[in-house]
C-alpha cells in the first residue's frame, strides 16, 4: 500500500499555513482544496503589484524589495491563469504592459531582475551584477515562461510583439540539445503546456523534454535535498507527460519521501537559507517559503492521492 499522509499530519500543515503563511497561499488552498472562489485569492494576489503594473513585494520570497520583476509578474500571470482570471482584468493587463514595457529588444530578452532590487535583502544568487551569468543570459529564464502566459493572454497582447518575442525564442532552442538546467526545464516545461504555440511546437517540446528528463532529474533519495530536479517537482501531478517519462519506483519512493519529511509543525524543511546574509529578513522568507511549499506539497499529495 502507498504510503499517505495521515489526516492529522495534513491537518498540521493546513494549521501552520494559516498560521504562518502569507494571505495569498491561504486563499490558494482555500480555492483548490475547498472550492473557495478565486476572488479572494485573487485579491491577496493584488496586493504584491506595484503601480507599474508589474509584481515584485516579495512575491518571489528571496527577493524582498518592494519594485517590480520579470519573474515575480511571471509568477503572477502564472497565478492568474491558474485562479482563471480573464484576460480584460485589471491585473492581467497591468502585468502585461510592465512585460512589454521592459523587454530589452536589443538582445530580445527580458533581464530577470532590475537592479533596484540590490537595495532590499535578497538571496545572492539573486545578484544583478551576475544575474545574466547565473541564468544563461535570460534565454529561457525567464522568457520561456513569460512567452507562455503572453500566449495564453495573446488577446491583451499585440500581435506583432507576440510574433517577435515567440519567434526569437523558438530560434533559441535547440531541439538537438542534450543539455538544459533544472530552471531552463522548469520553464520550458511551461511552454510546452501551452496551446497557442505555432503548428508543430507543442508536441516536439514536450518530446524534446520528456526525452532529457532521465538524464536530468535526480534519482536517488540521498541527491534529493541537493539543489536539482527531483523526480516529484519534475512532474508535480501524474496527469502530465512528464511523469509517463520518469522512473515510476523513483517517482513513488519521492512521494513517500516527501511525507516522511515533514517536520513536527506541519511544515517541510527548507534546502537553502541565505540567513548568513540577513538572519532576519531570511526568517521572514523562510515562513513565506515554508507556506508556499506546504501548498505546493499538498496539492502534489492530493493530485498522487497520497492525502489519508
Amino acid at each position: 500500500m502507498p504510503k499517505k499522509l495521515s489526516r492529522m499530519n495534513f491537518e498540521q500543515a493546513v494549521h501552520y499555513l494559516q498560521t504562518y503563511g502569507r494571505p495569498l497561499e491561504q486563499q490558494l488552498f482555500q480555492h483548490e482544496f475547498y472550492g473557495a472562489s478565486p476572488q479572494p485569492a485573487l485579491e491577496a494576489l493584488q496586493a504584491f503589484q506595484n503601480l507599474d503594473g508589474g509584481f515584485g513585494r516579495a512575491l518571489e520570497p528571496d527577493i524582498r524589495a518592494q519594485v517590480s520583476s520579470a519573474i515575480a509578474t511571471s509568477q503572477a500571470l502564472g497565478m492568474l491563469h491558474r485562479l482563471g482570471a480573464p484576460a480584460q482584468s485589471a491585473q492581467v493587463q497591468g502585468a502585461i504592459a510592465y512585460l512589454i514595457s521592459h523587454f530589452d529588444a536589443e538582445v530580445l530578452v527580458w533581464p530577470i531582475v532590475p537592479p533596484e532590487i540590490e537595495a532590499a535583502p535578497h538571496a545572492p544568487w539573486w545578484a544583478v551584477a551576475s544575474s545574466a551569468e547565473t541564468f544563461n543570459g535570460f534565454k529561457f529564464n525567464p522568457r520561456a515562461e513569460i512567452v507562455a502566459h503572453l500566449i495564453h493572454y495573446r488577446l491583451q497582447v499585440p500581435q506583432e510583439f507576440l510574433t517577435r518575442v515567440t519567434g526569437a525564442l523558438l530560434d533559441d532552442i535547440d531541439l538537438d540539445s542534450q543539455v538544459i538546467s533544472k530552471d531552463s526545464f522548469l520553464c520550458l516545461r511551461e511552454l510546452a503546456e501551452t496551446d497557442g504555440l505555432p503548428a508543430g511546437w507543442q508536441p516536439r517540446l514536450q518530446d524534446w523534454l520528456t526525452g532529457l528528463l532521465p538524464g536530468l532529474v535526480l534519482n536517488g533519495q540521498a541527491r534529493w535535498a541537493d539543489y536539482g530536479l527531483p523526480p516529484l517537482e519534475a512532474a508535480p501531478r501524474p496527469d502530465t507527460p512528464w511523469s509517463q517519462a520518469l522512473d515510476p519506483a523513483e517517482l513513488q519512493v519521492n512521494l513517500d519521501e516527501l511525507i516522511e519529511r515533514q517536520l513536527d509543525d506541519g511544515s517541510w524543511p527548507l534546502t537553502w537559507s541565505w540567513d548568513f546574509i540577513d538572519a532576519q529578513a531570511w526568517a521572514q522568507a523562510e515562513r513565506d517559503w515554508k507556506g508556499l511549499l506546504i501548498f505546493n506539497h499538498l496539492s502534489s499529495l492530493k493530485a498522487y492521492d497520497r492525502l489519508g
